[in-house]
């Protein structure tokens, strides 16, 4: 028995329609008043082949190829007067005769008047079909107990407090049942068993998607009846997404369809569409917002185009242990000409673009990225307590914001810790924001190091926070620490700014360490001490380094190549 809804005004007002206003109106005998009216009526088996409670699907013999359905006992029906929709009663179905026709009865208070129209509607407790729809798990056993939707038609006799109707009622399907075969179109087809299969239809976001438990090629759809329509059928796979598109395509209520579908993979996949975690393969590109809390994963060798993704984590602070993007080894994300890009961590200790341990995470393209983690997580690299690998950045308009470093290692904690591996920097116009004793390119807070740094190219701003530096090390104890740090003449600026408390813009954090500082050709700080003095604006190795603050003039150190 189910209890979900289709019904509604709107359909009340089809019934209506399907009737005259005279015979609608007509009034004889009027209902007894006070008490319950009891309602007995019998409705026709179903005649058309397709839907009801219990369904059996016929493989053989003249009915092959049809459902066969059937009145199942404790099915609820809805009897809603036409004329007064307030006048409405559920009726239970108690007896199923040999002939498929059903016995209902029940109560109500009022049912109406001698004549007046009565719509009749399965099941008798209804939502938003489209809602449910979307739920599907691609059974036939799934739509029997959650989608089938009846309609029928019916003319009120009433004689006292006992109510009929005047004829047997037909109550016809409203949906349509689409079982796909799915085969891969290679010249010699094969199966091609999907874990998630959607139905575009026309302009709408999505017709019917079904989430299956167990991946399969074969997939059992309802959906509301559309005509001549062009549709597009997805399919998500282990080793990608497929699609298929037809124009002009006819689906009639109470109907079963039976089609062997091709399709064809594609790299194109909206990120919208996906209800389960998805690893995405080598030249797929993604788009859209994420709607649903699925972890995105990245193929080891993979490269994927993000091409205006909005990846923000809705299930709150503590829910998704996974990173925004996570690749599972070697990645790299190409950002799309023109397109605008967010990516957040989902859960507090992960980062916003995960740099898999030991692997090397590159980003490339003249797209626009924001990447941010939701707690202790860089933007772009490891997590909380988490090691990550290399990165490196070669392009892109990129804004990088961690509770750990903007780009680099997450936050540790004794005795545990964090760290990544070399970052380098190519090209591109990054912003990296550290958080609370973060680094803006480095090391996070407290047990967090970070290999070394290198920037030949782009234009570089990078903000540390309390403690930290702009480019190097974060804040707390000698468990904090970067490897060298090496700014060299091809990029166009490069700004660090310290955080509070922090005795180097670029270098070491406060109570922290770091490697050799070399600007250009020469080098500047040994780890131990920075000579000559940067504090003073001049050439140093190649680079002309200028001070932009007017107020602690060591907040903020600005290189720029010297112009020959």
């Amino acid at each position: 028995m189910k209890t979900f809804k289709l019904f509604s005004m709107a359909a009340v007002a089809l019934m209506m329609a399907a009737c005259s206003s005279e015979d609608i109106m007509t009034q004889q005998e009027p209902a007894k008043q006070g008490g319950l009216m009891h309602f007995t009526a019998t409705l026709a088996a179903p005649t058309d082949g397709v839907m009801r409670t219990a369904y059996t699907e016929v493989t053989s013999g003249t009915d092959a190829g049809t459902i066969k359905v059937a009145w199942e006992v404790g099915d609820e029906i809805l009897v809603i007067n036409l004329v007064d929709p307030n006048k409405r009663g559920t009726v239970t179905v108690k007896t199923v005769n040999s002939d498929g026709s059903a016995i209902v009865e029940g109560v109500s208070s009022n049912f109406g008047n001698n004549g007046e129209y009565v719509g009749l509607a399965y099941p008798s407790e209804m939502d938003i079909w489209k809602e449910n729809n979307l739920t599907q798990d691609g059974t036939l056993s799934y739509i029997a107990d959650n989608l089938d939707v009846r309609q029928g038609l019916g003319k009120l006799k009433v004689d006292g407090d006992e109510v009929t109707l005047e004829s047997d009622v037909n109550m016809q399907s409203q949906i349509a049942i689409w079982k796909l075969t799915l085969q891969n179109n290679d010249a010699t087809p094969a199966a091609l068993s999907a874990s998630q299969v959607s139905i575009k239809v026309g302009d709408e976001i999505e017709a019917s998607t079904a989430t299956l438990t167990t991946a399969t090629s074969t997939v059992y759809l309802a959906l509301l009846p559309f005509d001549g329509k062009d549709i597009t059928i997805n399919a998500i796979t282990a080793d990608g997404y497929h699609t298929f598109s037809k124009t002009g395509v006819t689906l009639e209520a109470g109907k079963y369809y039976q089609s062997t579908v091709q399709l064809a993979q594609t790299h194109e996949i909206n990120i919208a569409d996906l209800c389960n975690d998805y690893t995405a393969q080598n030249g797929d590109i993604l788009s859209g917002k994420l709607n649903n809390n699925v972890k995105i994963s990245i193929a080891d060798g993979a490269t994927v185009t993000l091409d205006g993704v909005n990846i923000n984590g809705n299930g709150g602070w503590n829910k998704g242990d996974y990173a925004g993007l996570t690749p599972l080894g070697d990645a790299t994300i190409i950002l799309k000409d023109g397109s605008e890009n967010i990516v957040k961590g989902f859960y507090e200790d992960y980062p916003g673009i995960f740099a898999a341990n030991g692997k090397k995470l590159t980003i490339q393209g003249t797209g626009k990225l924001e990447a941010s983690s939701r707690g202790s997580g860089a933007g772009i690299g490891g997590g909380y307590n988490t090691s990550c690998g290399k990165i490196e950045i070669q392009g892109g308009t990129i804004t990088a914001t961690g509770g750990g470093a903007g780009i680099g290692a997450g936050d540790g904690s004794y005795p545990n810790s964090s760290s990544c591996n070399d970052i380098t920097i190519t090209g591109g116009t990054i912003k990296a924001n550290g958080g609370e004793g973060a680094a803006g390119i480095g090391s996070g807070f407290s047990c967090s190091s970070c290999g070394s740094i290198t920037i030949s190219g782009g234009t570089i701003e990078a903000t540390g926070g309390n403690g930290a530096a702009g480019i190097g090390s974060g804040r707390q104890s000698v468990y904090v620490y970067c490897s060298d740090i090496t700014i060299t003449d091809g990029v166009t600026s490069v700004t660090a700014t310290k955080g509070d408390g922090a005795p180097n813009s670029i270098g070491a954090g406060d109570g922290a360490s770091c490697g050799t500082v070399t600007f250009g050709t020469q080098q500047m700080y040994n780890g131990t001490a920075w000579s000559p003095s940067p504090m003073v604006a001049g050439s140093y190795g190649g680079l002309n380094l200028a001070i932009t603050t007017t107020t602690n003039t060591d907040d903020t150190w600005t290189l720029t190549p010297v112009t020959p």
